[in-house]
């Protein structure tokens, strides 16, 4: 029909969107006078309806309208499809959207019963339901877009929207830069003088307002930061934020659980707030006196921590000679409970105590608890050494007292001089270990020691030691010995080398005596000797003489008589 004209398009003859408006109200009009003559006095009235409406219309472009189907304003994000939503109620024939609040021609879309039309920008298309989409959000379409809707027979006012793009951050929430231990949404640090604490959004649109605040009591406390907010250089249109904190020991000393909380219009980060534990490197944490602990390798130990309802924990620990303090477990009840990852196996107990599992070398050190609520503290300490299996043996024995070579009673013997020397060893005990020599009964022989000297040597992990002791025996008999850890730490060793001293009957204890005796004797026996010896020629010289002598007076006789013995 010659009535229908196209309402996507504006009107050539009508330069406003009055005008516009005006022009589908004659549309309507023409249509009902099309109708039966019985139904021409209700389209009379439909149209006398228009028109007030149309009145009314005027009246509310500058003033508003109660049932406002589209909120404003709108937030689109930038480089990306975005929507203007509206709600629109009712049964419509026509909606058309304007790309501006002016009385110009800026149409842009429109749909209606037949289909829908929109201009040739590529910038826009419109949804089912009425809304305007924006195929690429950018920076120039930050501004307010109107809407117009025609129903049958009336005209709805006119309703505007105001669009604010938006960017919105790869990581919806403060990131609190340089931090390496988090758990569970709390991160950890030791705060030292050169420390720098940062908590940052980047390339969002709007920015995002940053402040520290530190958490104790029923209420956040703000204190001291400093912000900036800069272009990115990446993103155009967007900007980073950043905070720093200056002081985050205002109310308490050593511990101080401090938020960082993200607040901007829309709301940016799906999560507003990071949280920090804080420990004051400042505060003298070795003036607390460690308690002396001692475990075996493979053993499991708990160290406590003061009975006390804090909200707040955290253990530390020293090794060596060092001053450095490293944190291996901390703990912020209601929020977190973080276990530094080791080659120990350590837990955190809800009450705060740690538990070492399968104790080893590693485990030694001074482990220091601190616990506190933000304003108050308290702190203890231990000392914890560590230590295998090990068992003494005195040189010239076998180990732990076993027999070698000759045995009484089941252990060593060792034969005894009156003045003489005994070495004792231990070896992979704890510093501090010392070894000594004690008697058992029985005391035959008498046995006294006149000094005993400890050697310690380092062997690395753990320590070497040794005793030497000088001794004097006399009399004679078997006397018990034990070579044993003494002192603070013998009930960590309790095994002892028990070993005989045997002194002999024969031993002399006047030697000088004994041999000027067996000189004289001597002596005696060779003279005797000799005198006999002597005798004895003299006896034989004299029986020689006299023979000769009888021979001389009867020489044929004996001749005669040698001759008749022959």
């Amino acid at each position: 029909m010659e009535i229908e004209r196209d309402l996507s398009m504006p009107p050539t003859t009508l330069n406003t969107r009055q005008a516009y408006v005006t022009d589908a109200i004659k549309l309507g009009t023409e249509s009902a006078r099309q109708c039966t003559n019985g139904m021409r006095a209700l389209f009379d009235s439909v149209a006398v309806m228009s028109i007030l409406n149309l009145l009314i219309i005027f009246s509310l472009l500058s003033s508003g309208f109660a049932g406002h189907p589209c909120p404003s304003p709108q937030y689109l994000q930038l480089g990306t499809t975005g929507l203007i939503n509206c709600t629109f109620e009712g049964d419509l024939a026509v909606i058309a959207w304007f790309n501006s609040t002016s009385t110009q021609d800026d149409h842009i879309a429109t749909i209606r019963d037949s289909g829908k039309s929109v201009d040739g920008s590529g910038e826009f298309d419109i949804a089912k339901n009425g809304s305007l989409l924006i195929l690429n959000v950018s920076l120039q379409h930050e501004h307010t877009f109107c809407v117009v809707t025609v129903g049958t027979g009336d005209i709805h006012p006119q309703y505007c929207t105001d669009v604010v793009t938006v960017v919105f951050p790869k990581r919806r929430e403060p990131l609190i830069t340089d931090v390496q231990n988090c758990s569970e949404g709390v991160c950890f640090a030791q705060y030292s003088k050169d420390s720098i604490i940062r908590c940052s959004v980047e390339n969002t649109r709007p920015a995002v307002n940053l402040t520290w605040a530190v958490r104790s009591g029923p209420a956040d406390r703000t204190i001291s930061h400093q912000s900036s907010t800069v272009p990115s250089p990446s993103v155009s249109g967007a900007s980073s934020s950043s905070v720093t904190l200056i002081d985050p020991f205002m109310y308490s000393e050593t511990l101080a659980l401090v938020v960082c909380k993200g607040n901007s219009q829309p709301n940016m980060l799906k999560q507003n707030e990071s949280l920090i534990f804080l420990q004051n490197m400042k505060s003298d944490l070795f003036s607390v006196t460690p308690d002396p602990l001692y475990a075996a390798i493979e053993s499991t130990i708990v160290l406590n921590c003061p009975k006390m309802e804090k909200n707040l924990l955290v253990w530390n620990r020293k090794r060596g000679n060092s001053q450095q303090m490293n944190m291996v477990a901390y703990a912020v009840f209601g929020e977190s409970l973080f276990v530094s990852p080791t080659r120990e196996k350590l837990t955190l107990n809800p009450d705060g105590s740690l538990v070492i599992s399968e104790v080893s070398v590693e485990s030694r050190g001074i482990y220091i608890c601190l616990t506190g609520d933000g304003e108050h503290e308290e702190a203890r300490s231990y000392d914890v050494h560590v230590y295998a299996p090990a068992f003494p043996e005195v040189e010239g024995c076998g180990l732990r007292g076993e027999v070698e070579g000759c045995g009484l009673r089941g252990y060593c013997v060792l034969l005894a001089e009156e003045y003489d020397k005994l070495t004792c060893i231990i070896q992979g005990v704890p510093e501090g270990v010392r070894l000594g020599f004690t008697p058992l009964s029985p005391q035959q022989a008498s046995i006294t020691f006149l000094e005993q000297v400890v050697e310690i040597r380092d062997a690395g992990d753990f320590f070497d030691v040794s005793v030497t002791a000088t001794y004097r025996a006399s009399g004679s008999g078997v006397s018990t010995f034990q070579c044993g850890v003494i002192g603070e730490h013998a009930e960590l060793f309790s095994h002892t080398a028990v070993f005989l001293l045997y002194v002999e009957p024969a031993i002399n204890t006047t030697p000088e005596t004994n041999y000027e005796f067996n000189f004289w004797r001597t002596a005696f026996i060779i003279i005797l000797v000799a005198f006999l010896a002597l005798g004895s020629l003299a006896c034989i010289s004299c029986c020689y003489g006299s023979v000769l002598f009888r021979g001389r007076d009867t020489p044929s006789k004996e001749v005669h008589s040698a001759e008749v013995d022959v």
